[in-house]
């Protein structure tokens, strides 16, 4: 299994790790509504019966607060798919360069203006908060401007800053490493994605996902940083998990077929 394949792998796992959320959710659901019909109390032994109602007493939790938190997570795994892709093309283009010096120019540069930008918050000790390992990536940065073998292009001087992944931003990611942009002509006429967009032609499907990325960043953003909590349906989760399997699996074998 290579970088790709274990990309796809993890993230296809998250995705369903969310819609098996949602079916626990709606399973409840429904114990809750239909616990008279359901279940004889008075038959039950006392510590069963207190174990049913301690199980059951959530009816007043809105069904949003849950589905806040799995478009998130749903989000979550978008990004974590983007950063595991990155570190799979660099692995690739790596072994096909034998020294740094022989990778491509523009892709050195991206690699060390990255690092350099990250090795500026050396004595923050993190990176937007989150703790990093600026000692490993130290020692990557010197092995490469080294010429040395082996070596190794850390994927952090890509990703770490990358911030949301808004379809901008992706579309600068793959650039950054000479893939083309993420979001063109070609993404509309993915198989996934065309069926995602009910088979539009390939210009608007395109645009679709674009749109619906952008506006996923959004909610994701009024969530976690907003004044106010939105509702959000479990409707909205299950077309945003639809939509980002098939766009997450679009972008892996783009970037695959870009650079192998």
């Amino acid at each position: 299994m290579d970088g790709f394949d274990r990309a796809g792998s993890v993230f296809s796992s998250r995705i369903a790790e969310v819609l098996g959320n949602i079916r626990v959710r709606e399973t409840h659901s429904f114990f809750v509504r239909s616990q008279a019909e359901l279940f004889n109390r008075d038959a039950m032994r006392p510590e069963l019966r207190e174990e049913l109602n301690k199980a059951l007493n959530v009816k007043d939790a809105a069904a949003s607060v849950l589905y806040r938190g799995l478009m998130l997570q749903l989000y979550g795994a978008f990004e974590r798919l983007v950063a595991d892709l990155a570190a799979a093309v660099l692995h690739v283009l790596q072994v096909k360069a034998s020294r740094y010096g022989d990778l491509d120019e523009n892709l050195k540069d991206a690699h060390t203006v990255g690092s350099a930008h990250l090795l500026a918050k050396l004595h923050d000790n993190a990176i937007n908060g989150v703790k990093f390992d600026f000692a490993e990536l130290q020692s990557d940065l010197a092995t490469c401007l080294s010429n040395a073998q082996p070596y190794r292009l850390n994927a952090a001087a890509f990703t770490a800053q990358l911030g949301v992944c808004t379809a901008e931003r992706v579309d600068k990611l793959f650039k950054s490493l000479r893939l083309t942009a993420a979001f063109d002509d070609e993404l509309g006429r993915n198989k996934a994605v065309k069926g995602w967009a009910k088979d539009a032609k390939p210009r608007e499907a395109l645009n679709l996902a674009q749109k619906k990325l952008d506006e996923i960043v959004r909610l994701r953003n009024q969530i976690a940083h907003g004044a106010s909590d939105p509702e959000v349906l479990v409707t909205q989760v299950q077309e945003a998990a639809s939509f980002l399997s098939a766009l997450g699996h679009a972008l892996l074998e783009k970037a695959r077929a870009r650079c192998t």
